[in-house]
């Protein structure tokens, strides 16, 4: 009797949780397998608006590498996947933008949604850099 066996490889980026990702805005991305994922916690700028283009590229430039979700908590209103975003080295997506002055601690208990782990460390680092810079 002959038994075939069929692999399918897991794609390396996937295989440890890693995924590649590409920049849609300055606080949203879309995985390799076409799901958009909006990050918790924060807000960048808008297309048209001052600071866009800034805070697109440097998210483009955090997840060049590939992203791993962290604390996924369901949808948001346009299906989006809510979750944090961890880069390749080590780095937390919002703790980034909000240092760099590129997007504000929104979206979290003190706006009507619900709690998040990295509440408090996102406002005192929105608190520190004031609003978005152009």
């Amino acid at each position: 009797m002959l038994l075939a066996v069929v692999l399918c490889p897991v794609p390396a980026a996937h295989a440890d949780g890693w995924r590649y990702a590409t920049v849609i805005d300055g606080d949203s991305i879309r995985l390799g397998n076409g799901r958009e994922v909006r990050l918790l916690g924060f807000d960048a700028p808008e297309w048209g608006t001052c600071g866009f283009w800034p805070a697109r590229s440097k998210m483009g430039r955090l997840i060049s590498d590939g992203v791993r979700l962290r604390h996924r908590s369901g949808r948001d209103r346009y299906g989006r996947i809510l979750a944090y975003v961890r880069t390749r080295d080590g780095r937390d997506a919002g703790t980034v933008m909000l240092r760099k002055g590129l997007a504000v601690a929104r979206y979290d208990s003190r706006d009507g949604y619900p709690w998040h782990p990295l509440e408090d460390r996102y406002r005192r680092l929105d608190a520190r850099n004031g609003q978005i810079r152009c």
